[in-house]
């Protein structure tokens, strides 16, 4: 079925009555929560045929405890409403358009290093398609060494002799990156 795509070749279709939804409970590399971090999905609501409701869902601790939902807020029964298994971000956004959901990590109690393992994308009755998905992050991970060699490697020499690493590590990040090898 072809329709609208707001980012790459094809976006995802979800059309139906009740509630329907794509998720994605085990994704291979958790997301990892960090400080003031935002969740974002992209929605073209078919005017056609609008939902009552859609609902970012996040897997967390092994359930689906933390929700996201714009529109009526007893369509969609997941979730106690005024908690954060349930937060009412507002009324649902225009359809005929590309919508950027938003929702703050913390207002739905996700702290710093809560890892998100899936995500689900979530409508009562309707049609809609969802398209490019993420994490919006105030961190720079390439600044993390934690999470990027180059930083690890700054963070290191600027240790000098009080690096932890092992010696044939403080040797190696003495060479040339062009004169390192696997051997």
């Amino acid at each position: 079925y072809e329709g609208p795509v707001f980012s790459g070749q094809r976006a995802l279709l979800r059309a139906g009555k009740g509630i329907h939804q794509a998720f994605f409970p085990e994704c291979g590399e958790p997301l990892t929560v960090g400080a003031g971090d935002k969740f974002f999905a992209h929605v073209y609501l078919d005017p056609k045929d609008p939902p009552k409701a859609v609902m970012l869902q996040f897997h967390v601790g092994g359930g689906w405890s933390r929700r996201a939902n714009w529109g009526d807020a007893d369509a969609i029964g997941f979730g106690r409403k005024g908690t954060t298994e349930k937060v009412q971000m507002g009324k649902l956004p225009a359809a005929g358009q590309w919508v950027r959901l938003e929702v703050d990590a913390a207002r739905l109690g996700l702290q710093p290093g809560t890892k998100i393992a899936g995500e689900a994308f979530t409508l009562f009755d309707g049609t809609a398609w969802w398209d490019k998905a993420g994490q919006l992050s105030v961190n720079d991970p390439a600044r993390d060494p934690g999470q990027s060699l180059t930083a690890w490697e700054e963070s290191e020499r600027a240790l000098g002799k009080e690096s932890a690493a092992p010696q044939v590590i403080k040797d190696l990040l003495k060479a040339d990156l062009a004169k390192r090898s696997d051997t």
